[in-house]
This record gives structure tokens, C-alpha cells and sequence, in this order.
């Protein structure tokens, strides 16, 4: 059987109040424990953040301002404390304003970079050929060396007629230095060697008394009647005659009408195998070719037609 309590036995709930949670704690009630220990640990966190920000402020003063820069989004123009400055940021390419018309917006293409043309390599040098065979170089020719004049006969007249001339004709002296006949009749004189060839001959030619005159420069003698020669006569003008056996030939188209009686004349002949020319004062007066005579000596004439022909400072070179 169970026992039930009377009515008289029962208790109501106690109607005292208790704390409600949000609400503040009665006065006089002290903190628990773990709850100071809670809020000295954030006082101390703040306190030790904060020693540490202004501790790395204080010696990387550049990071904390670019930090703060980054966070606010301003973007440094110049560094007030020591060191560089910042290096701007290169502007990125504006795109074309979109218009209300047109909702695609239009983006400038970027401009592209120069082209360079790259630097061609120098050419590579070939191989230097292996020398050849000393048998199979021709040998370098040499130049050719001009060769040097040689004297063959020189006569000045200074000291009267020299050795080796053969008077053939007349009587020759030396008058005021210079070589001409004694007398009006004139003179033939030869000299040289038959064997000489090729030379060439300088002579100065004068007239004697004021007339006219006619002189001769006789060069490949082989006598008295053979030779070839130049003519000089102030009536008529120069030419080149070839005289055989005596006679006297005149070669055509040698002749020329520059001469002047009374005007001292520098001649020059010269004789190169079949070759003949003649100089006057330097310039070439006549020239032709012959096939008379390869060899022989020299010889003066000197013909009166009123005046005689002189000669001076004559010279045979080779």
C-alpha cells in the first residue's frame, strides 16, 4: 500500500531570485578565478602587441609605413625617412571611355616593342690553304731596272780637239771653245766605234759669223760615204737623209721649217734599233723609222753658205 504525503507535508518552492545570465553581479560578489586569469592574459596581449608594433616602428620605419599605405591604399610619392625612394609603378594603358551607345568597352592594344634586328656573326675566316709545292710556284718576275746612261764619247772642246776624232775633210780647230772648220769650204770630221747600236747623241749647234749655214749630225756611220744623218739648215729648216755610196737621200715626211739661223740650238738624237728621232731644245722635232744600218760611229759636217756651222759640249751615251 503506498504511503502518500499529507497535504500538511509538502513544500513550495523556494521563490528566492537568482542570477540571471547578461545581468550584472550583485554587489559585494568577487570574480572567480579563472576569470582573472582570463582578463590579465588580454591586458597583457594589448600591452605586448603594442610594446612589439612600436619596437619594429621604431627600427624598419619604411615597412610599417608601406604597410600602412597598403592598408589605406595610398601610394607613396617620396620617402621621408632615409634611404631611396620608391620606384613608381609604370601606368598601366588606358582603355577608350565606354560610351552609353556602345556597352563593350574598347581596350587600346598595347604598342608593341621596336624590333631589333639581331647582329649577323662575323664571318668565320677560311682555313688558310695548305703551301704549295716549291716545284709547282712559278717563279715572281723581276722588275725591269732602267739602266744606267753610260758615257761612250764626251768632248767639251775646252782643251782644243780631243783624241779619237779622224778629220776626212777640211781642217777643223776650236774657236771661243766651240769646233768648226778653218775656212769657208767647210769640214767633215768622224769619230766613235762601227760596232756601237743603239745611243744616243747631245750636241749644242751655233752659227759663226751671222750667215746662213747648214749642219749636220751624222750617227750609224759606216764611212765617209755611208751613214744616216740630221740636217740643219737655217734657210730651209731640218730633215733625216740616208746617204749611201755618197748619195744623199732625203726621207719623206722628216722635214721641218723650225730653224733659226742666228739662235743657238741644243740637239739630241737618238738611235733604238730602226727607231730615229731628233730633239731640239727638249721637244721633239722629226721622228722615222729605217732599216739601213744597224750598227756604226758619229760624225760632224759643217756646209758654208755664208756662215759656218760651230759645235760644243758633244756627248755620245748609251
Amino acid at each position: 500500500m503506498t504511503s502518500r504525503r499529507s497535504s500538511s507535508s509538502y513544500r513550495a518552492p523556494s521563490t528566492r531570485s537568482r542570477p540571471t545570465p547578461g545581468r550584472s553581479r550583485p554587489s559585494g560578489q568577487k570574480p572567480r578565478l579563472w576569470q582573472q586569469f582570463l582578463v590579465w592574459m588580454l591586458v597583457g596581449g594589448v600591452v605586448g602587441m603594442m610594446a612589439l608594433g612600436t619596437a619594429f616602428g621604431v627600427i624598419y620605419p619604411e615597412r610599417v609605413t608601406a604597410a600602412v599605405n597598403a592598408l589605406v591604399g595610398v601610394t607613396p610619392t617620396a620617402s621621408l625617412v632615409g634611404g631611396t625612394n620608391p620606384t613608381a609603378a609604370p601606368a598601366l594603358p588606358s582603355s577608350s571611355p565606354v560610351s552609353a551607345a556602345d556597352p563593350t568597352p574598347t581596350i587600346e592594344p598595347l604598342a608593341s616593342p621596336p624590333s631589333t634586328s639581331p647582329t649577323p656573326p662575323p664571318p668565320v675566316p677560311d682555313p688558310s690553304p695548305a703551301p704549295a709545292d716549291p716545284k709547282d710556284v712559278e717563279p715572281t718576275a723581276l722588275p725591269a731596272l732602267l739602266p744606267t746612261p753610260s758615257l761612250l764619247w764626251s768632248d767639251d772642246f775646252d782643251g782644243g780637239i780631243g783624241s779619237g776624232w779622224q778629220v776626212v775633210e777640211g781642217q777643223w780647230i776650236v774657236a771661243n771653245g766651240r769646233l768648226i772648220p778653218a775656212d769657208e769650204s767647210g769640214g767633215v770630221i768622224l769619230g766613235g766605234d762601227l760596232a756601237w747600236t743603239d745611243y744616243t747623241v747631245d750636241v749644242d749647234l751655233y752659227e759663226s759669223s751671222g750667215g746662213q749655214f747648214v749642219g749636220v749630225v751624222m750617227v750609224r756611220v759606216q764611212d765617209r760615204s755611208n751613214y744616216i744623218a740630221f740636217v740643219a739648215d737655217c734657210n730651209r729648216g731640218t730633215w733625216w737623209e740616208i746617204v749611201r755610196n755618197g748619195q744623199r737621200q732625203e726621207v719623206p715626211g722628216t722635214d721641218n721649217g723650225l730653224w733659226m739661223c742666228s739662235t743657238p740650238y741644243h740637239l739630241r738624237l737618238t738611235v733604238q734599233g730602226s727607231s730615229y728621232q731628233a730633239f731640239v731644245d727638249g721637244e721633239l722635232q722629226s721622228s722615222c723609222v729605217l732599216q739601213d744600218f744597224s750598227t756604226g760611229g758619229i760624225g760632224l759636217q759643217s756646209i758654208s753658205r755664208g756662215s759656218l756651222a760651230a759645235f760644243d759640249n758633244f756627248h755620245v751615251s748609251r
